[in-house]
């Protein structure tokens, strides 16, 4: 029915399913009227979906996945919610920035929060043994070739864990000139020591030469 310049479908309780057809898709757009459910290319099939504002092209679905901004030129933000925060993830565009927590980020991951801004990594295992990585932090290149790591910071368990044993120890790497492998220079063990050349610090500050 037509009302008042709108157009309306399925008025005053009608339940009529409505579908458009592409070329190659028989439901292209397909509205499942019992279901109440909207679907845009039911079939699944090699079909492109756009969305675009005043900044082009927004949004895209095709077969490679949901790409934003797949204009190189469009400068549309991406913002997700929570319940409490306008900003929980949010891509600056027009910037080339990520921020988490906050509206305007500064750098290219910017986490904020009000009181305690943190970023955690998890071992998602329910067995940690004595030496097992806890997270690292690379510090890379892709040149020569991709993934070329250059130094690390690295967490380890010092031991099995249970309950309330959670003990751990951070390994800080380096590369030197001519070669390929990191080596360890220094060590913050599970009780608090720091070894330099030293793997078994035996007191707060152990310094060995190369030469041991």
């Amino acid at each position: 029915t037509q009302d008042a310049g709108n157009v309306v479908f399925n008025e005053a309780g009608a339940n009529y399913d409505f579908r458009i057809e592409s070329v190659d898709e028989d439901e292209a757009i397909f509205l499942d009227a019992s279901a109440n459910t909207l679907y845009i290319n039911k079939g699944e099939t090699s079909f492109d979906v756009k969305i675009s504002s005043d900044n082009d092209e927004a949004l895209r679905v095709d077969a490679t996945g949901v790409v934003l901004n797949e204009d190189g030129h469009a400068t549309n933000d991406f913002r997700v919610e929570s319940d409490s925060n306008t900003h929980m993830l949010f891509i600056d565009s027009g910037n080339d920035k990520v921020g988490i927590g906050t509206s305007a980020p500064l750098a290219d991951l910017d986490v904020a929060h009000a009181t305690d801004p943190r970023i955690r990594m998890t071992r998602a295992d329910a067995t940690v043994v004595a030496d097992e990585v806890l997270g690292s932090l690379q510090f890379a290149s892709n040149d020569p070739s991709a993934g070329a790591v250059g130094a690390s910071m690295q967490a380890k368990a010092s031991s099995a864990w249970s309950s309330n044993n959670y003990g751990a120890y951070i390994r800080f790497l380096t590369t030197p000139d001519n070669s390929g492998d990191q080596a360890e220079r220094m060590r913050i063990d599970e009780d608090g020591n720091v070894g330099i050349g030293e793997s078994s610090p035996s007191g707060k500050v152990h310094i060995t030469d190369g030469d041991g």
